[in-house]
């Protein structure tokens, strides 16, 4: 049953990943953090109550979460697959020196059906 789960997880995140819009959100609903050039839409943001900082000493982003963030997956820019598992939790730790330079996209899985997507360049 688990795996069933994971498997409709993967295909519901693929498929939306997939239908994101690749249209520019205005600039004064984006929170952006200049260091790695992140960006994610405001508003979905602050209904997730999601906290975002990037430490610099280390280079990680962390995500705190009021709910449990369900599902991460990277997505390089061309859309290819770089990161993606399950996790069930109110925190996110991502290492940026596990990645190559480039532009990601990164979704969380928030609940049933809602991603939250937001871009960052490494």
């Amino acid at each position: 049953m688990k795996n069933l789960i994971c498997i409709l997880v993967i295909i519901s995140l693929s498929s939306l990943s997939a239908m994101a819009s690749n249209n520019p959100l205005p600039a004064e609903n984006l929170f952006t953090i200049e260091a790695i050039s992140f960006e994610m839409n405001m508003d979905q943001m602050n209904q997730h109550n999601l906290d975002i900082q990037f430490n610099e000493t280390d280079n990680t982003l962390i995500i705190n979460a009021a709910n449990e963030i369900n599902f991460v997956q990277v997505l390089k820019a061309n859309g290819e697959l770089e990161y993606q598992i399950p996790l069930f939790s109110k925190q996110i730790v991502l290492d940026l020196n596990d990645f190559d330079k480039g532009s990601f996209n990164l979704n969380l899985l928030m609940g049933q059906d809602n991603v939250v997507s937001s871009s960052f360049i490494k």
